[in-house]
């Protein structure tokens, strides 16, 4: 059974993300703390936002993902982003800087996968399963603007990865 990388013997890593478009991948063992007040791991822009972390399966061959809240989609290389104790990353989607201070456009979820996985996109009324032959469409240089989702899925609250069995 394929599990993420702690269970093959290596470290738990991390993919963090600010909704600026910013990411790095990140050990779970350098995030922990001995202070009260805690540990600053993510550096984040003047009025952005913190997203959910998303756990890396294999750092050298896993995908990421990036959806903006506008419907932009891009798919991109994980090993192209650096392994870091802490900071702001580098840019994992183009997110026009006008925008972002007026909140107009920001990256409202990201996600890590695998070769063959498919991506089940939730919006607040309805579900979007992107089959791996249909997420190539989405493939890009890191730092791109990324194509369009379908009009009624742009709206992209959550992610889910769906594992393709045959690697399990």
């Amino acid at each position: 059974l394929r599990g993420p990388a702690s269970h093959a013997g290596q470290v738990e890593i991390y993919f963090l993300a600010s909704d600026a478009g910013y990411g790095f991948k990140a050990k779970l063992e350098d995030m922990y703390t001995k202070n009260k007040k805690g540990k600053a791991t993510l550096s984040v822009p003047k009025g952005a936002g913190v997203l959910s972390p998303a756990l890396v399966y294999d750092p050298e061959e896993d995908f990421i993902v990036a959806v903006s809240n506008i419907g932009r989609m891009l798919v991109t290389d994980l090993k192209e982003f650096p392994l870091l104790g802490k900071g702001k990353g580098i840019k994992i989607i183009q997110i026009p800087t006008a925008k972002l201070k007026t909140r107009e456009e920001y990256v409202a979820v990201v996600a890590c996968f695998s070769e063959g996985d498919s991506l089940l996109l939730s919006t607040e009324k309805q579900q979007l399963t992107l089959k791996p032959d249909i997420i190539d469409n989405f493939y890009g240089e890191r730092g791109r603007r990324g194509n369009m989702l379908p009009r009624n899925y742009r709206k992209v609250q959550s992610i889910a990865v769906l594992r393709d069995k045959a690697e399990e």
